[in-house]
Protein backbone atom coordinates (compact mmCIF):
# COMPACT_ATOMS: atom_id res chain seq x y z
CA UNK A 1 0.00 0.00 0.00
CA UNK A 2 1.10 3.69 -0.95
CA UNK A 3 1.69 5.86 1.70
CA UNK A 4 0.47 9.45 1.19
CA UNK A 5 3.12 12.66 1.79
CA UNK A 6 2.46 16.50 2.08
CA UNK A 7 5.43 18.05 -0.02
CA UNK A 8 5.81 22.10 0.13
CA UNK A 9 7.92 22.79 -3.02
CA UNK A 10 8.88 25.97 -1.78
CA UNK A 11 8.51 28.86 0.52
CA UNK A 12 4.96 30.29 -0.74
CA UNK A 13 5.43 33.92 0.81
CA UNK A 14 8.11 34.28 -1.52
CA UNK A 15 5.62 34.05 -4.87
CA UNK A 16 8.09 34.80 -7.88
CA UNK A 17 10.69 32.25 -6.69
CA UNK A 18 7.85 29.32 -6.12
CA UNK A 19 6.50 30.03 -9.35
CA UNK A 20 10.07 29.58 -10.98
CA UNK A 21 10.55 26.52 -8.39
CA UNK A 22 7.12 24.95 -9.00
CA UNK A 23 7.69 25.54 -12.98
CA UNK A 24 11.18 23.46 -13.11
CA UNK A 25 9.33 20.95 -10.94
CA UNK A 26 6.59 20.17 -13.19
CA UNK A 27 8.73 19.76 -16.26
CA UNK A 28 11.20 17.84 -14.79
CA UNK A 29 9.24 15.80 -13.15
CA UNK A 30 10.57 16.30 -9.40
CA UNK A 31 10.06 18.10 -6.02
CA UNK A 32 12.67 19.47 -3.68
CA UNK A 33 13.40 20.22 -0.35
CA UNK A 34 15.97 22.46 1.52
CA UNK A 35 18.21 23.09 4.37
CA UNK A 36 21.44 23.28 1.67
CA UNK A 37 24.01 24.31 4.24
CA UNK A 38 24.25 20.40 5.22
CA UNK A 39 25.59 19.09 2.13
CA UNK A 40 24.27 15.94 0.97
CA UNK A 41 22.04 14.43 3.88
CA UNK A 42 21.74 10.70 2.15
CA UNK A 43 25.57 9.96 3.33
CA UNK A 44 25.05 10.74 6.90
CA UNK A 45 23.35 8.27 9.60
CA UNK A 46 20.68 9.80 11.95
CA UNK A 47 22.74 10.86 14.31
CA UNK A 48 24.95 12.06 11.88
CA UNK A 49 22.32 14.23 10.59
CA UNK A 50 20.92 15.89 13.24
CA UNK A 51 24.45 16.69 14.68
CA UNK A 52 25.35 18.55 11.54
CA UNK A 53 21.42 20.54 11.51
CA UNK A 54 22.36 21.50 15.57
CA UNK A 55 25.10 23.34 13.86
CA UNK A 56 23.40 24.97 10.98
CA UNK A 57 19.69 25.29 12.20
CA UNK A 58 20.18 25.04 16.06
CA UNK A 59 16.26 25.68 17.06
CA UNK A 60 14.91 23.17 14.48
CA UNK A 61 17.42 20.74 14.18
CA UNK A 62 15.24 18.05 15.45
CA UNK A 63 12.29 18.25 13.29
CA UNK A 64 14.32 19.21 9.93
CA UNK A 65 16.49 15.69 10.22
CA UNK A 66 12.76 13.61 11.02
CA UNK A 67 11.73 15.41 7.38
CA UNK A 68 15.22 14.90 6.05
CA UNK A 69 15.59 11.14 6.89
CA UNK A 70 12.06 10.41 6.20
CA UNK A 71 12.58 11.93 2.55
CA UNK A 72 15.62 9.78 1.56
CA UNK A 73 14.98 6.66 3.50
CA UNK A 74 11.09 6.19 4.16
CA UNK A 75 9.59 8.16 0.90
CA UNK A 76 9.49 5.36 -1.50
CA UNK A 77 8.67 4.78 -5.38
CA UNK A 78 4.46 4.21 -5.40
CA UNK A 79 3.72 6.47 -2.77
CA UNK A 80 1.77 9.74 -3.56
CA UNK A 81 2.81 13.22 -3.11
CA UNK A 82 0.32 15.84 -2.37
CA UNK A 83 2.28 19.14 -3.67
CA UNK A 84 1.11 22.15 -1.26
CA UNK A 85 0.76 25.45 -2.52
CA UNK A 86 0.16 27.69 1.24
CA UNK A 87 -1.82 26.22 2.97
CA UNK A 88 -5.09 26.11 1.06
CA UNK A 89 -4.43 24.85 -2.36
CA UNK A 90 -3.30 21.77 -3.95
CA UNK A 91 -0.35 22.12 -6.64
CA UNK A 92 -0.83 18.54 -8.12
CA UNK A 93 -0.51 15.35 -7.05
CA UNK A 94 1.81 13.11 -8.33
CA UNK A 95 3.21 9.47 -7.69
CA UNK A 96 6.77 9.25 -6.62
CA UNK A 97 8.84 7.72 -9.38
CA UNK A 98 12.39 6.89 -7.99
CA UNK A 99 14.56 7.36 -4.79
CA UNK A 100 15.30 10.92 -3.50
CA UNK A 101 18.72 12.32 -4.86
CA UNK A 102 20.85 15.37 -3.63
CA UNK A 103 21.65 17.66 -6.25
CA UNK A 104 23.03 21.07 -5.62
CA UNK A 105 23.79 22.24 -9.60
CA UNK A 106 19.83 21.62 -10.14
CA UNK A 107 19.11 23.20 -6.68
CA UNK A 108 20.10 26.34 -7.70
CA UNK A 109 19.18 25.82 -11.35
CA UNK A 110 15.16 25.22 -10.60
CA UNK A 111 15.14 28.66 -8.30
CA UNK A 112 17.75 30.98 -10.29
CA UNK A 113 20.74 33.05 -9.17
CA UNK A 114 18.44 35.60 -7.21
CA UNK A 115 16.80 33.64 -5.01
CA UNK A 116 16.88 33.32 -1.04
CA UNK A 117 17.95 30.13 -0.74
CA UNK A 118 17.73 26.96 -2.81
CA UNK A 119 16.86 23.45 -2.49
CA UNK A 120 19.22 20.45 -3.39
CA UNK A 121 17.22 17.48 -2.50
CA UNK A 122 15.52 16.04 -4.47
CA UNK A 123 12.09 13.32 -4.91
CA UNK A 124 11.56 12.14 -9.16
CA UNK A 125 7.54 12.25 -9.06
CA UNK A 126 5.51 11.61 -12.18
CA UNK A 127 2.82 14.77 -12.12
CA UNK A 128 -0.99 14.08 -13.28
CA UNK A 129 -2.50 16.56 -15.35
CA UNK A 130 -5.45 16.75 -12.65
CA UNK A 131 -5.88 18.66 -10.41
CA UNK A 132 -3.94 21.54 -10.21
CA UNK A 133 -4.08 24.69 -8.22
CA UNK A 134 -7.41 22.93 -6.73
CA UNK A 135 -8.10 25.59 -3.95
CA UNK A 136 -9.58 24.11 -0.77
CA UNK A 137 -12.49 25.07 1.69
CA UNK A 138 -10.77 26.05 5.11
CA UNK A 139 -6.92 25.85 5.71
CA UNK A 140 -6.01 22.12 5.53
CA UNK A 141 -2.31 22.16 5.68
CA UNK A 142 -0.04 22.45 8.60
CA UNK A 143 3.03 24.33 8.05
CA UNK A 144 5.47 22.08 7.43
CA UNK A 145 8.00 21.11 4.47
CA UNK A 146 6.79 17.19 4.76
CA UNK A 147 4.29 15.60 6.17
CA UNK A 148 2.58 12.16 6.40
CA UNK A 149 -1.22 11.69 6.12
CA UNK A 150 -3.19 9.00 6.40
CA UNK A 151 -5.35 7.42 3.01
CA UNK A 152 -8.39 8.95 4.24
CA UNK A 153 -6.89 12.16 4.81
CA UNK A 154 -5.99 12.01 1.01
CA UNK A 155 -9.76 11.02 -0.30
CA UNK A 156 -11.08 14.12 2.03
CA UNK A 157 -8.60 16.27 0.60
CA UNK A 158 -9.85 14.75 -3.08
CA UNK A 159 -12.92 15.28 -2.65
CA UNK A 160 -12.98 18.56 -1.36
CA UNK A 161 -17.02 18.47 -1.34
CA UNK A 162 -18.33 21.53 0.57
CA UNK A 163 -21.86 20.97 2.04
CA UNK A 164 -23.80 21.56 5.04
CA UNK A 165 -22.50 20.71 8.30
CA UNK A 166 -24.23 18.02 10.51
CA UNK A 167 -24.23 18.07 14.07
CA UNK A 168 -21.61 15.68 13.86
CA UNK A 169 -19.31 17.66 11.95
CA UNK A 170 -20.11 20.82 14.01
CA UNK A 171 -18.94 19.37 16.88
CA UNK A 172 -15.66 17.77 15.07
CA UNK A 173 -15.17 21.49 14.07
CA UNK A 174 -15.34 22.37 17.89
CA UNK A 175 -12.89 19.91 18.84
CA UNK A 176 -10.54 21.81 16.50
CA UNK A 177 -9.98 23.97 19.42
CA UNK A 178 -9.29 21.21 21.83
CA UNK A 179 -5.54 20.86 21.58
CA UNK A 180 -5.32 24.61 21.91
CA UNK A 181 -7.17 24.69 24.74
CA UNK A 182 -5.12 21.67 26.71
CA UNK A 183 -2.37 23.81 26.34
CA UNK A 184 -3.37 27.01 27.59
CA UNK A 185 -5.06 25.03 30.67
CA UNK A 186 -2.29 22.18 30.99
CA UNK A 187 -1.66 22.95 34.78
CA UNK A 188 -5.48 23.04 35.37
CA UNK A 189 -6.37 20.45 33.48
CA UNK A 190 -3.54 17.52 34.65
CA UNK A 191 -3.30 19.03 38.22
CA UNK A 192 0.26 19.35 37.57
CA UNK A 193 0.85 15.98 36.83
CA UNK A 194 1.75 16.32 33.96
CA UNK A 195 4.38 19.51 32.05
CA UNK A 196 4.59 20.01 28.67
CA UNK A 197 7.88 18.67 26.90
CA UNK A 198 10.60 20.93 25.64
CA UNK A 199 13.66 19.06 23.74
CA UNK A 200 17.20 20.06 24.22
CA UNK A 201 16.73 22.39 20.94
CA UNK A 202 14.13 24.32 22.98
CA UNK A 203 11.09 22.64 20.47
CA UNK A 204 7.96 22.23 22.86
CA UNK A 205 5.51 19.49 22.72
CA UNK A 206 2.71 20.91 20.78
CA UNK A 207 2.33 19.26 17.21
CA UNK A 208 6.39 17.64 17.68
CA UNK A 209 7.72 16.82 14.85
CA UNK A 210 9.03 12.69 15.10
CA UNK A 211 10.14 10.86 11.95
CA UNK A 212 7.29 8.88 11.56
CA UNK A 213 4.67 11.65 12.31
CA UNK A 214 3.98 14.57 14.39
CA UNK A 215 2.44 13.86 17.81
CA UNK A 216 -0.24 16.34 19.22
CA UNK A 217 1.10 16.79 22.59
CA UNK A 218 4.13 15.09 24.27
CA UNK A 219 4.51 15.69 28.14
CA UNK A 220 6.29 14.29 31.09
CA UNK A 221 5.40 13.11 33.98
CA UNK A 222 6.47 15.19 37.34
CA UNK A 223 6.28 12.16 39.57
CA UNK A 224 8.26 9.21 37.09
CA UNK A 225 9.99 11.43 34.64
CA UNK A 226 7.83 9.34 31.79
CA UNK A 227 7.37 10.83 28.58
CA UNK A 228 3.87 10.61 27.75
CA UNK A 229 2.55 10.63 24.30
CA UNK A 230 -1.52 12.86 23.63
CA UNK A 231 -3.26 12.05 21.26
CA UNK A 232 -6.64 13.64 20.38
CA UNK A 233 -8.81 11.05 18.63
CA UNK A 234 -10.65 14.07 16.38
CA UNK A 235 -13.02 11.73 13.94
CA UNK A 236 -10.51 8.87 14.01
CA UNK A 237 -11.33 5.37 15.04
CA UNK A 238 -10.27 2.97 17.31
CA UNK A 239 -7.44 1.29 15.46
CA UNK A 240 -6.10 4.14 13.49
CA UNK A 241 -5.96 6.39 16.85
CA UNK A 242 -3.83 3.54 19.00
CA UNK A 243 -1.68 2.56 16.05
CA UNK A 244 -0.74 5.90 15.89
CA UNK A 245 -0.08 6.43 19.17
CA UNK A 246 1.68 3.28 19.47
CA UNK A 247 4.01 4.48 16.75
CA UNK A 248 4.90 7.73 18.32
CA UNK A 249 5.42 5.93 21.67
CA UNK A 250 8.30 3.58 19.96
CA UNK A 251 10.12 6.25 18.55
CA UNK A 252 9.58 8.31 21.34
CA UNK A 253 11.75 5.72 23.27
CA UNK A 254 14.29 5.07 20.58
CA UNK A 255 14.79 8.83 20.04
CA UNK A 256 14.24 11.06 23.23
CA UNK A 257 14.30 8.73 26.32
CA UNK A 258 17.21 8.12 28.69
CA UNK A 259 17.85 4.55 29.76
CA UNK A 260 15.45 3.62 31.69
CA UNK A 261 13.21 6.20 31.04
CA UNK A 262 9.46 4.98 30.63
CA UNK A 263 7.23 6.15 28.19
CA UNK A 264 3.21 6.26 28.46
CA UNK A 265 0.05 6.94 25.88
CA UNK A 266 -3.06 8.93 26.36
CA UNK A 267 -5.86 9.09 24.30
CA UNK A 268 -8.65 11.96 24.43
CA UNK A 269 -11.56 11.25 23.26
CA UNK A 270 -15.24 12.13 23.52
CA UNK A 271 -16.28 8.62 24.36
CA UNK A 272 -14.50 5.27 24.91
CA UNK A 273 -16.14 2.88 22.01
CA UNK A 274 -16.10 -0.69 23.05
CA UNK A 275 -13.53 -1.29 19.89
CA UNK A 276 -11.19 1.24 21.84
CA UNK A 277 -11.94 -0.54 25.04
CA UNK A 278 -10.61 -3.67 24.18
CA UNK A 279 -7.20 -2.41 22.75
CA UNK A 280 -7.08 -0.44 25.97
CA UNK A 281 -7.32 -3.65 28.16
CA UNK A 282 -4.24 -5.23 26.17
CA UNK A 283 -2.48 -2.49 26.57
CA UNK A 284 -1.60 -0.89 29.74
CA UNK A 285 0.77 1.87 29.60
CA UNK A 286 -2.05 3.43 27.34
CA UNK A 287 -4.82 5.35 28.72
CA UNK A 288 -8.06 7.35 27.54
CA UNK A 289 -9.54 10.83 28.91
CA UNK A 290 -12.93 11.77 27.87
CA UNK A 291 -14.24 15.10 27.81
CA UNK A 292 -17.33 16.81 26.73
CA UNK A 293 -18.01 19.74 24.28
CA UNK A 294 -20.98 21.90 24.60
CA UNK A 295 -21.55 25.18 22.70
CA UNK A 296 -25.17 26.52 21.84
CA UNK A 297 -26.36 29.87 20.95
CA UNK A 298 -29.49 31.74 22.65
CA UNK A 299 -31.79 34.32 21.28
CA UNK A 300 -32.01 37.73 22.83
CA UNK A 301 -35.49 39.14 23.49
CA UNK A 302 -36.06 42.68 24.01
CA UNK A 303 -36.69 43.42 27.24
CA UNK A 304 -34.10 40.53 28.45
CA UNK A 305 -31.75 41.26 31.51
CA UNK A 306 -28.48 41.89 30.08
Amino acid sequence: MPRYWVIAPYGYEDRETFKRAWSYDLANGVIAIGWSEIGDPSRLSEEELLQALKQTHPKSARRASGILWRFYHEVQPGDIVVARRGRKTIAAIGTVAGKAFYSEEKGKERVGPDARYFCPNFLPVRWQEQPRDKELQGIPFAITTLYEISEQAFEKLMAGEVQEPSPAETRFELEKYLEEFIVSNFDAIFKRRLELFQDDDGVKGRQYETGVGRIDILAKERSTGALVVVELKKGQGADEVMGQVLRYMGWVQEHLCQEGQPVKGMIVCRQVEPTLQYALNMVRNVEAWTYRVHFELTPWQPGAPA
